[in-house]
């Protein structure tokens, strides 16, 4: 059992050959020619086992040869592919790395992008607390500002009825001003040589002249002492019981 396929072929071989001369020497004891029949059989054979072991080793040697070549072949590929793939390991380990460094400098970014983001937010709370602040102090700024202009709306009306009222009470004293000196020329036109007007009747006192009529003749004599002067003279007329008080323009007039 401890010998190799080899060895146990060489001793069968031996064995079968031993056994076979035997058999030819007892056959030709009896018969010469079975004898040398079977001789010729038994070389026979062994010259086809020889050629046939001949042509195995042959064949074997070729499919050695040929799976040498193959692996010769396949070593220099998978040289080459491991040299390839060598390359490629360390490229890859090189983009690795780079893809580490990357990673580590993308997640220290992250990190300082999302505490300036949390103080972004902090002031972007801040900013809306005071815009609301802002936002209600304007609402209370609106409602004093429409006020105000609301009494500033009144107090230009109350303005331009006062301005209306004093130039509605200007445009009814001149016309009475300009009424009494009608009168008053119309007076000293109708006075007799007497002192009587054409009715016979005498002229009134200085003190029965109305309060209008006095200040039209105080007007005429500063009109008669300025020759050809303009004045701008603030004067108080009473009428009706109200006292109105504003500037006339006085110019020289000649009563006829």
């Amino acid at each position: 059992s401890s010998l190799s396929e080899e060895d146990k072929f060489e001793l069968a071989q031996t064995v079968y050959y031993i056994c076979f001369n035997e058999l030819i020497r007892q056959v030709s004891v009896q018969c010469i020619e079975r004898g040398a029949l079977i001789s010729k059989l038994w070389k026979a054979y062994i010259s086809l086992i020889e050629s046939v072991s001949e042509h195995c080793n042959n064949r074997i040697g070729v499919i050695t040869n040929n799976y040498e070549i193959r692996l010769e072949k396949m070593h220099t590929l998978y040289e080459k592919e491991k040299e390839v793939l060598n390359i490629a390991i360390e490229k890859r380990q090189g983009e690795i790395e780079k893809l580490k460094k990357e990673n580590l400098e993308i997640e220290e970014t992250l990190e300082l992008t999302t505490k300036k983001l949390n103080n972004e937010t902090d002031a972007i709370e801040e900013e809306k607390g005071k815009r609301h602040f802002l936002s209600q102090q304007y609402e209370v700024l609106k409602e004093k500002y429409e006020k105000a202009n609301n009494e500033v709306e009144g107090l230009k009306r109350d303005l331009q009825e006062a301005r209306e009222n004093e130039e509605y009470s200007r445009n009814r004293s001149l016309e009475a001003i300009r009424e009494n000196r009608l009168l008053l020329r119309n007076s000293e036109e109708d006075k007799g040589p007497e002192g009587k007007d054409a009715f016979g009747i005498e002229a009134s006192s200085h003190e029965s002249i109305p309060p209008t009529t006095e200040v039209i003749k105080k007007e005429e004599r500063k009109e008669e002492e300025k020759e050809g002067g303009i004045e701008m003279e603030t004067q108080t007329y009473k009428k009706e019981g109200v006292d109105f008080e504003f500037q006339t323009e006085t110019q020289e007039t000649i009563i006829p």
